[in-house]
């Protein structure tokens, strides 16, 4: 997964640890460089508020208008990723460093939303790890009463027991609420190409060769982005 990363960001191992964590074996970014990118790319921020019971942040981009982002302590009990296994008891991120996990979630959040192209898929090591705790409780299974045996017959008919009504099924267990779930979705453009040297380069402005290469070995790329190079071969026949 390094060297995949590597090769697809242009970067040596060196600075791959500096900006990523392997958090089973997916890569996740650090909150602080998030905030670089996105100073890199232009914007600027202001911190409101960072202490045990809230996160508060101020992003500016050039072009758009400064939007406020705040998180509290309360708003994650009550999504209930904060919690073990157990769904009582608070993880050991967010019972000895609130904090920091508020922090990272809340800068993860706004970068997403001011600039999608710093974090674009990926996620802050700490929300990875709120996501590997968080367990939804499983019904429990339900026994139906056996039905009893009928009686043998007799000269006279004897009259079927009646059906016995299976016990009632445990209603499923609703889903907790995420304070993020009504953000838009990130654009993606296809026509893009979206790491390595030629990032935010239309595929169509790249020559013919460096194009066979991408679909000869699409590396991380998606299926959309690959149909998008395709496309832009044919166009290019020469």
């Amino acid at each position: 997964m390094i060297a995949l990363m590597c090769n697809a960001e242009d970067m040596s191992p060196l600075e791959f640890l500096r900006t990523f964590h392997l958090i089973e074996g997916k890569p996740t970014m650090k909150a602080d460089v998030m905030l670089a990118k996105f100073l890199q790319l232009g914007g600027h921020y202001e911190v409101i508020e960072r202490s045990d019971t809230a996160a508060e942040i101020t992003l500016h981009r050039e072009g758009a208008k400064a939007v406020t982002f705040r998180l509290t302590f309360d708003e994650v009990k009550k999504a209930g990723y904060c919690y073990g296994k157990d769904g009582k008891t608070l993880s050991r991120n967010w019972s000895t460093r609130p904090k920091n996990m508020l922090w990272a979630r809340v800068i993860s959040d706004a970068v997403r939303v001011m600039d999608p192209r710093v974090n674009a898929g990926i996620y802050t090591a700490e929300e990875m790890s709120d996501e590997d705790t968080r367990t939804e409780p499983a019904p429990k299974p339900v026994h139906e009463k056996p039905q009893p045996k009928p009686e043998p017959a007799k000269a006279a008919p004897t009259p079927a027991p009646e059906p016995v009504a299976p016990a009632p099924v445990a209603a499923p267990v609703a889903p907790l609420a995420d304070p993020f779930a009504d953000l838009p979705d990130d654009p993606v453009d296809y026509s893009v190409c979206p790491i390595g040297k030629n990032k935010g380069k239309a595929w169509s402005e790249l020559p013919r060769d460096v194009l066979l290469k991408v679909v000869e070995n699409p590396q991380t790329l998606t299926k959309k982005h690959v149909e998008a190079v395709k496309a832009a071969l044919e166009k290019t026949p020469f």
